[in-house]
């Protein structure tokens, strides 16, 4: 059987650091691993070859791009989980889930460009299987990171995000600000009691 455990919460909070060092660890351990990284970064990189964006920033202000943006995204996540899902590792863990793009959508658009989207997928395809959702909580209102486009744009609104990621995600445990190192330990532990270790 194959878990799939998502990693949710507002950019910059720690999540592909947590989920990549967990993977080593677990596949250290002899479970084998395998990690959906961060699809909306991937997405965006095909709009700035197609469209000439700099940032999200310019694609949310386009209406119809941001509704194909987020289209792409929700269609390329679940794509992603499912291909990784079918090469039967013990566990999949996800850099974001469909629920990012859902609280993403729902913030900077309208809940009107949710239902479009959502309308323009099969049920069947956007039912959640994730075993686990982690709330990864971020370090500092105040942080800051690297102009790359992606993240920076969301630094702004990132209060306004944490209360949508708390109040929309179904997720399970919060993983609060701490080292990497103590991150890890904690999720193991919680893959442990689950019954997913």
């Amino acid at each position: 059987m194959t878990y799939l455990i998502g990693f949710t919460g507002v950019s910059g909070s720690g999540k592909t650091t947590l989920v990549n060092t967990l993977a080593n660890e677990l596949n250290k351990r002899g479970y084998k691993t395998i990690v959906v990284q961060e699809v909306a970064r991937r997405v965006f990189n095909v709009f700035k070859g197609k469209y000439n964006v700099k940032s999200l920033n310019d694609i949310r202000c386009n209406d119809t791009m941001f509704v194909e943006f987020q289209r792409e995204t929700l269609i390329n996540q679940l794509y992603d989980e499912q291909n990784a899902i079918r090469m039967k590792p013990h566990i999949v863990l996800t850099d974001r889930t469909i629920y990012d793009c859902m609280v993403y959508t729902m913030y900077f658009g309208k809940i009107n460009v949710l239902l479009t989207i959502l309308q323009s997928i099969p049920l069947k395809v956007i039912e959640p299987t994730y075993r686990l959702i982690f709330l990864v909580e971020p370090f500092t209102s105040d942080y800051t990171a690297l102009d790359d486009g992606v993240r920076t744009p969301d630094l702004e609104h990132l209060d306004d995000l944490q209360v949508l990621f708390n109040t929309i995600v179904p997720y399970d445990y919060k993983v609060k600000p701490a080292s990497v190192e103590e991150r890890v330990k904690y999720v193991i532990e919680v893959l442990r009691y689950e019954g997913v270790l």
